[in-house]
């Protein structure tokens, strides 16, 4: 079948994929190319999507802000319990364009280029 929609996601730090859902025509024209954005909250929320303490990058008295979501075209899958739904991951990125270090695929990178 064919592709109408696209979930651009990224691992949080439970390892929850959270992310945005995109109609296939605007991903492929917008997103793929230019990315998106998406809340740093994400990635300083516990399973219950309480905020947790001790993250530099966000924080109640510091404020929560964006981050670009990055896709990563080798990552892409269709969903198989979704019909017409594609995943790709997302690598995390401030607006200079480094990597959020704290993400979970910066971390893993990391790890494996040691």
């Amino acid at each position: 079948g064919s592709i109408d929609t696209v979930v651009l996601a990224f691992p949080d730090m439970q390892g929850r994929l959270q992310g945005k859902r995109f109609a296939a025509g605007f991903f492929l024209d917008e997103v793929l190319e230019h990315g998106t954005e998406g809340c740093n909250y994400l990635l300083a929320v516990d399973t219950e999507m309480q905020t947790v303490d001790g993250y530099a990058m966000s924080s109640w008295e510091h404020g929560y802000g964006d981050f670009g979501m990055v896709p990563d075209p080798a990552t892409l899958r269709p969903v198989p319990w979704h019909e017409g739904t594609a995943l790709l991951i997302a690598d995390l990125a401030w607006h200079d364009g480094s990597p959020v270090v704290a993400a979970p695929r910066q971390i893993l990178r990391r790890q494996l280029d040691r």
